[in-house]
């Protein structure tokens, strides 16, 4: 099984639809702003400095930043990362990334709130912000990483959402995404129920009761 960006292991969406709707976001903020650089609101894929993670140390640190922003917005998040490489550009040789988002399962009440203290956090730890607002049931802060990690924080009435992308790494994507596949697929092999009896068949011992009954 192949993953795909689109639709990755246990979310039903991926990082590329809500991309979209942050470019929506930003583009309905800039027309009312006379501004038509979206490319100061929405980072676009850098791949000039690479980094030099193996898969694995790169999954961590994906993963890393976004539990930690969990923690300082509090509640419970649903896990919906990429488990698979994505590509940084389209040669084999153009490096690799991960992607994915959290979904918070309860309304963060006080956008201003946690959107200063998503802002205050990552600004203390080096992170490049930004953070806007058209309406006032809405809140984007944008954080880039010293190592290139773009976090997007999406505060709505309705929906909380954490999205991100890693940086570009050394190595064949092509390589790295057929790797992850096959170790995904395992674990769910091995995550999967035994199968030593047929469904809906009791696998006990008969009760005392029915044991007396057939002696008799």
């Amino acid at each position: 099984m192949i993953w795909s960006r689109r639709k990755s292991a246990n979310n039903g969406f991926g990082t590329a639809s809500i991309m979209r709707g942050v470019a929506a976001s930003a583009l309905a903020l800039f027309s009312l702003s006379g501004c038509s650089d979206l490319n100061s609101a929405i980072a676009s894929k850098d791949t000039s400095q690479m980094q030099h993670m193996t898969p694995a140390e790169a999954r961590a640190d994906f993963a890393r930043h976004l539990d930690a922003i969990q923690v300082v917005l509090g509640g419970t998040w649903i896990n919906r990362d990429n488990p698979v490489a994505e590509g940084c550009g389209l040669k084999s040789d153009s490096g690799f990334y991960y992607e994915g988002g959290r979904v918070r399962t309860e309304a963060i009440i006080d956008h201003d709130a946690a959107g200063e203290a998503a802002a205050a956090y990552w600004k203390e730890h080096g992170f490049e912000v930004r953070s806007m607002a058209y309406r006032p049931t809405h809140r984007l802060v944008t954080a880039t990483s010293p190592n290139g990690t773009t976090i997007y924080l999406k505060l709505e009435d309705n929906r909380n959402v954490i999205n991100a992308e890693g940086p570009c790494n050394e190595g064949n994507w092509g390589d790295v995404r057929r790797q992850d596949a096959r170790r995904v697929d395992e674990e769910e092999r091995r995550s999967l129920p035994p199968t030593d009896a047929p469904t809906g068949v009791p696998t006990q011992a008969p009760s005392d009761a029915r044991t007396r009954e057939s002696e008799g």
